[in-house]
C-alpha cells in the first residue's frame, strides 16, 4: 500500500498581509511620535511667543513710566493710574515705585495669557534739599581767604580751599578736594570726594512776573542810593545794579547783569523771597552791609570781599570766592521758588 505523507505550504497571501499590517503600524508609530514632537515644538514655539509679547510690554511699560516723570517729577510720589496700570497691545501691565537708597525703583510688569515678565528700572531724582542745607554752596570751588565764618557748613561740586582765620561751623565737602591751610577751622569734618549735589535752579520768570505785575521791572543800569519799597517785593533790573552810600530795601532785587554792593546797605527780605539774584552775571560786597535771604546766582560768581554780614545762604552756580576781613554767614534755611525740574537721572536698566 502506497501512503503518501503530505505538509502543507504556508499561505504566501498571510504573510504579505502581515507585513503590511506591520508597516501600517509602524507608519503609525511614526507619524504619532513626529505628531507629539511638532506639537509640542508648537506649544512651546507658542509660549516663546508669549513670553516676548510680555517682554515688549513689560518694556513699554516703563518707556511710558518714563515719560510721565520726565513730564512731571511729581509722579514719582503721586503716579497717574495711566502710569501705574493699564492694557498694551495683547496684555495688560503694572508698574509699582518704591523708594530706594539713594533714588527710586519702577518695577513694570507686563502680562500676556499667563505669562508675566518684568522689567525695572532704576532712577535718582534731583535733591535740591542738599544744597539748601549748607551755608555756602558752589558748583564751582569755594575759596576762602582771611578772616570771616559761616554757618551750617559749606559744599563745593568742585574743590573747597581755606586758609587764614576762616572757621567752618560744620562740615566742609568737595566733590574734588578740601585743603585746610593756617588757622582755618572747620568744626565738623572736611571732606574730599563726597557726592556731587544738584544745583537749585531758581525760577527767575516767577519772579520778573511778580516784578511786572507791580511795575517794578526797570531797564539800563542803576545805582541804589536810599530807601526802596518795592511793591510786591521785587525789584527786577535788566542790567547791572550797584548799591552805594547809605540804603535801604525792603524786598528783593533781580538782576539780568551783575550786583554790586559798594556801600552801607541794609536788606530786609520779603516773605522767602531771595535777597539778591543775578541771572547772567556775579554777585560782588565791598561795603559794610548786612543782608537777609538768599544770594543767588544762575551762571557766575560771587564775591565776599567787604566786612558783610549774611543771614540766609549763598547758591552760587561759578565759584564763591572770599577775601580780607570778609565778614559772616548766619545761616538760615532758605524756601525759594524753584523751576521745575524736567530731568530724570537713568542708572540702571534691570531684566
Amino acid at each position: 500500500m502506497l501512503v503518501c505523507n503530505y505538509r502543507s505550504q504556508p499561505d504566501a497571501r498571510g504573510s504579505a498581509f502581515i507585513a503590511v499590517l506591520f508597516f501600517v503600524m509602524l507608519i503609525g508609530l511614526v507619524a504619532g511620535t513626529v505628531g507629539m514632537m511638532l506639537g509640542g515644538d508648537l506649544h512651546q514655539s507658542h509660549r516663546v511667543i508669549t513670553r516676548a509679547k510680555a517682554r515688549h510690554i513689560a518694556d513699554g511699560a516703563a518707556y511710558q513710566a518714563l515719560g510721565f516723570v520726565a513730564d512731571d517729577p511729581d509722579t514719582l510720589n503721586n503716579p497717574p493710574t495711566a502710569m501705574i496700570t493699564g492694557s498694551m497691545g495683547e496684555g495688560t501691565y503694572s508698574v509699582s515705585i518704591q523708594p530706594i537708597s539713594g533714588g527710586v525703583s519702577a518695577e513694570a510688569i507686563g502680562t500676556v495669557d499667563d505669562i508675566t515678565e518684568t522689567v525695572r528700572v532704576y532712577l535718582r531724582a534731583p535733591n535740591y534739599g542738599a544744597a539748601l542745607a549748607v551755608g555756602i554752596f558752589a558748583n564751582g570751588d569755594i575759596i576762602g581767604h582771611g578772616n570771616g565764618y559761616v554757618e551750617s557748613g559749606t559744599h563745593s561740586n568742585q574743590s573747597t580751599e581755606f586758609w587764614g582765620s576762616i572757621e567752618v561751623r560744620g562740615d566742609a565737602d568737595s566733590v574734588g578736594t578740601t585743603t585746610l591751610k593756617g588757622a582755618a577751622n572747620v568744626t565738623g569734618t572736611a571732606r574730599s570726594g563726597v557726592r556731587r549735589v544738584a544745583f537749585p535752579p531758581l525760577d527767575f520768570d516767577y519772579y520778573y512776573e511778580i516784578a511786572k505785575a507791580n511795575n517794578q521791572v526797570y531797564t539800563g543800569d542803576m545805582v541804589l542810593k536810599g530807601t526802596y519799597n518795592p511793591p510786591g517785593g521785587v525789584m527786577w533790573v535788566d542790567g547791572n545794579v550797584d548799591t552805594q552810600g547809605t540804603t535801604t530795601i525792603n524786598g528783593a532785587i533781580f538782576a539780568t547783569g551783575n550786583i554790586e554792593d559798594h556801600g552801607k546797605t541794609t536788606l530786609i527780605k520779603h516773605s522767602d523771597f531771595p535777597a539778591l539774584a543775578s541771572e547772567n552775571g556775579f554777585i560782588s560786597f565791598h561795603g559794610k552791609s548786612t543782608f537777609e535771604g538768599l544770594i543767588y546766582t544762575k551762571t557766575g560768581n560771587v564775591y565776599l570781599h567787604g566786612n558783610t554780614g549774611i543771614t540766609g545762604a549763598i547758591i552760587a552756580w561759578g565759584d564763591v570766592d572770599s577775601q580780607g576781613n570778609w565778614g559772616q554767614l548766619d545761616y538760615q534755611l532758605q524756601n525759594p521758588k524753584l523751576e521745575d525740574d524736567n530731568t530724570v537721572e537713568f542708572v540702571a536698566w534691570e531684566y
